[in-house]
């Protein structure tokens, strides 16, 4: 015995185990003993009419699968109805892909158009239009040491 009580007490997870096994047979002890919320169906006495017995177990469960009934029901119109429209999604969605491969082909094939290169004119492009009255000092500076960060060292000319 004091060797299993060693076992509990050196390995909680045994001890968890059985203390879920406790509390698991308590709590169905106490739900077996308490009344259904809806009142309990016990078996009628023979001295009472079998009409009224059959009267009030046939009316709820008439009215219970009714219930259920219209609920598969729903549910079983609704759901072909989704698929379609998943499927019209997915068909628009890929119309729309197409439709956006088509509009970028079209304005390739409109640069390539207007290259000088398909022209054949590539020497008698316009010059580019270099406004120096904007240019700062500073953008001066920067030029001059770029040009010789990117040149040949003059130490070298």
């Amino acid at each position: 015995m004091t060797g299993f009580i060693s076992l509990l007490l050196d390995s909680p997870f045994f001890l968890f185990l059985i203390l879920a096994a406790v509390f698991s047979f308590i709590q169905s002890r106490l739900r077996s003993e308490e009344p259904d919320p809806g009142g309990s169906r016990q078996p009628q006495e023979s001295s009472s009419s079998p009409d009224q017995g059959e009267k009030d177990f046939d009316w709820r469960d008439l009215l219970f699968e009714t219930e259920e009934e219209k609920d598969r029901e729903q549910r079983n119109t609704s759901a072909p109805e989704i698929e379609p429209s998943r499927a019209q999604q997915e068909l628009e969605e890929r119309y729309e892909a197409v439709q956006r491969r088509k509009k970028e082909a079209e304005k390739q094939t409109a640069k390539r158009d207007t290259s000088p290169i398909t022209r054949g004119d590539i020497t008698r492009s316009d010059g580019v239009d270099l406004d120096f009255r904007s240019m700062k000092k500073d953008d001066i500076v920067k030029g001059f040491v770029w040009s010789e960060v990117l040149s040949k060292p003059k130490s070298r000319r």
